[in-house]
């Protein structure tokens, strides 16, 4: 009877020995469960984002090819019309002054003045004039 003791102790230790290996592995997936839904929650959020970001991508590439397209049918370059070193070299001031001169300019003032008075004083002298050379008028 000894050896039927022994081996009913023997299943009932083995029974409890697994039970509570059992009860740790339980324990051991429901932590598993409870972290693998907070990384769930924070991939959510994070997917989310992605999501949004794609969209914002998507929208300035339409932006940038539509303004590339623009760009093609227009071909105008800007540049086409300077030479290329104008481009890369400062700019200078030039050490005179190319025209006017200011003896031509100031020649030019007083012609023109002396040609408005001189069209001023014909106007106001007109009907004198006038009278003189018809008298009858």
């Amino acid at each position: 009877m000894t050896e039927g003791r022994a081996r009913l102790f023997e299943t009932m230790v083995t029974g409890d020995a697994q039970a509570v290996g059992d009860g740790a592995a339980v324990g051991e997936i429901r932590s598993q469960i409870a972290e693998q839904s907070r990384a769930t929650s924070r991939l959510v959020g994070d997917a989310g984002a992605l999501s949004d970001l794609m969209r914002d991508l998507r929208v300035s590439e339409a932006v940038f090819s539509s303004a590339l397209a623009r760009l093609d049918t227009n071909k105008a370059d800007p540049f086409a019309s300077y030479p290329l070193v104008q481009t890369l070299e400062a700019s200078s001031l030039p050490r005179t002054q190319s025209a006017p001169s200011k003896k031509l300019a100031i020649l030019g003032a007083v012609g023109a003045s002396f040609v408005l008075l001189l069209g001023f004083g014909l106007l106001w002298l007109r009907q004198p004039i006038i009278r003189k050379i018809l008298p009858n008028a």
